[in-house]
């Protein structure tokens, strides 16, 4: 009886042992614009940091230098200044509001982009 359960216990451990998985990936040759921010309900001038994806373990971000950043509120149009590194801020503080949506439009190496 023992060497039975020591047989099936060393049969259960070898089948459990799994090979570690194979994942191929192309490479990014086509990097995507990614634009990180917040609106918030404080009276506040609101940044964006725009960078582009780039392939998996790389670890320096690429910062993307749109054009004619610009947000349109429920009420206004927001134009953003380019401070460098990829960092735009609202010329003028606002406030943001709970439930309104906000279109973010730019340019980007001749091509017209807008997020809502």
């Amino acid at each position: 009886m023992r060497k039975v359960s020591f047989i099936l216990l060393l049969v259960m451990l070898i089948s459990a042992c799994n090979k570690e998985p194979v994942i191929l990936l192309s490479p990014n040759t086509n990097p995507y614009i990614v634009i990180d921010g917040m609106f918030t309900d404080s009276l506040k001038k609101h940044q964006f940091i725009f960078t582009l994806t780039s392939n998996l373990g790389t670890n320096n971000a690429v910062k993307a230098s749109p054009e004619n950043v610009q947000v349109q509120t429920p009420t206004d149009t927001i134009f953003y200044l380019n401070l460098g590194n990829g960092i735009f801020e609202s010329e003028i503080a606002f406030q943001g509001i709970y439930g309104e949506n906000y279109t973010i439009s730019f340019n980007y190496q001749g091509k017209s982009h807008e997020v809502m």
